[in-house]
């Protein structure tokens, strides 16, 4: 082999290790990047700062957050997470952890794919207006797609979907509680303020009736991304029918250069 070989070999070898060097650095920054969604989140008081994880540079980024609509582009997931405020009593806290992270960096590093359980606690929550706040335990699971800033190299929020398993008052059982709002359900409305909220993709918490779904599913790597967020986290087309998930053609939302790849 000749030296000018083994010199673009050497080259090559580089190039590939130093991008998997950004990856890696990428998954500390996006860990804390969630990190600090969750911190802000403890008290009504600093939840108003949640806006600031996301990527507010993109006309694109988008919130969906249990049953209360999608919220899409910066100045209505400012306005999404300032109305949040309006739901909160004295006493009132968000304590969400964070576990079992599954983080995949494309591989040109630009976007990432992620899922996280999030056991914790709320308290002082109004489910309703017309109903008595309440104590409760509260798991889910979030999906979220990570965009990095092509001008700072921050890493922000670009798509986020949060579903909840259960919130459930602290002297009942998960499953008594899971029947308990199938008997009496929330509305299906967002909470009030000056946004807009698309329909809800997918809410289905825990039932006594039916089958607890899997949804999001584990990102898989990949290479570069289309920004359809529905595409991955609710697996293939037998999931779908099995636990009768029916995906609005929101594409566009989640990319507004689709089906341009990022």
């Amino acid at each position: 082999m000749s030296i000018e070989s083994l010199e673009k070999k050497l080259e090559a070898k580089i190039t590939e290790y130093d991008m998997e060097i950004e990856r890696l650095k990428a998954i500390q920054k996006i860990k804390n990047c969630m990190g600090r969604y969750e911190v802000v989140h403890i008290t009504p008081e600093e939840i108003w700062k949640t806006p600031e994880v996301f990527a507010l540079w993109r006309p694109d980024c988008t919130v969906e957050v249990s049953l209360q609509g999608l919220i899409r582009g910066p100045g209505d997931i400012k306005e999404y997470w300032t109305a949040m405020k309006a739901y909160s009593i004295k006493g009132t806290a968000f304590y969400h952890s964070l576990a079992t992270p599954i983080v995949e960096v494309a591989g040109n590093c630009k976007t990432a794919k992620a899922t996280w359980m999030t056991p914790g606690f709320e308290c002082g929550i109004e489910l309703q207006k017309d109903r008595p706040a309440f104590d409760c335990w509260c798991y889910g699971k979030y999906a979220l797609d990570f965009i990095k800033n092509p001008e700072t190299g921050e890493w922000k929020i670009w798509h986020m979907h949060y579903y909840r398993l259960s919130r459930n008052a602290y002297d009942k059982s998960f499953t008594e509680f899971a029947q308990f709002e199938h008997d009496n359900p929330p509305p299906q409305r967002p909470q009030e303020g000056d946004y807009t909220a698309y329909p809800t993709v997918f809410h289905r918490p825990l039932s006594v009736t039916e089958d607890t779904h899997p949804f999001p599913v584990d990102p898989k790597p990949y290479f570069d991304y289309d920004g359809n967020f529905n595409d991955w986290q609710y697996g293939d087309e037998a999931m779908h029918k099995k636990y009768g998930v029916v995906i609005p053609d929101y594409a566009k939302l989640y990319n507004d250069n689709y089906p341009e790849r990022i």
